[in-house]
């Protein structure tokens, strides 16, 4: 466990990559949790979608916030400028990939419940599965200009 703390903290590829699959989980899970609660309230689909994108999304973004916050505070290099601008433009980077995602997700999920899956299991499956395509996306252009390699060699 120790090994993989360090790896997390010390390779910036790894922390980003790794907060922002662990928000997308978390959100997927309240999201989920908020669609089980209200299935007796709520049965349709477009709102379901609806509710599902807006609660995610906010869900997301402050998970991923408060977790590049924890994994870099201990360990930041001011080269890379303050902590909230950094986050700032990951976020920013992220949400130039929402369109993609949200063609993904919300598409996704919108198939799903018009092919009879249920509603949570229509969250796990298209929002997860937008997030593992955006983040192969943004890992590549991160590595490409230089955003998400390593400060200096991790020894």
């Amino acid at each position: 466990m120790q090994r993989l703390w360090q790896a997390w903290r010390r390779h910036r590829v790894v922390h980003v990559n790794g907060n922002i699959l662990l928000a997308g989980i978390l959100s997927a899970a309240g999201t989920s949790l908020l669609l089980h609660v209200t299935r007796d309230l709520l049965d349709h689909a477009v709102l379901i979608t609806i509710i599902t994108v807006v609660v995610d999304g906010l869900l997301d973004m402050g998970a991923f916030a408060l977790l590049h916050w924890i994994t870099s505070k201990a360990g930041w290099d001011e080269a890379r400028g303050t902590l909230a601008t950094d986050t700032a433009v990951l976020q920013l980077q992220r949400f130039v990939l929402v369109p993609l995602f949200l063609v993904l997700a919300i598409g996704g999920q919108w198939l799903l419940l018009t092919a009879g899956f249920d509603r949570v299991l229509t969250v796990w499956i298209a929002y997860l599965g937008a997030l593992v395509v955006t983040r192969v996306i943004h890992t590549a252009y991160g590595l490409r200009t230089g955003r998400l390699r390593d400060a200096s060699p991790a020894g």
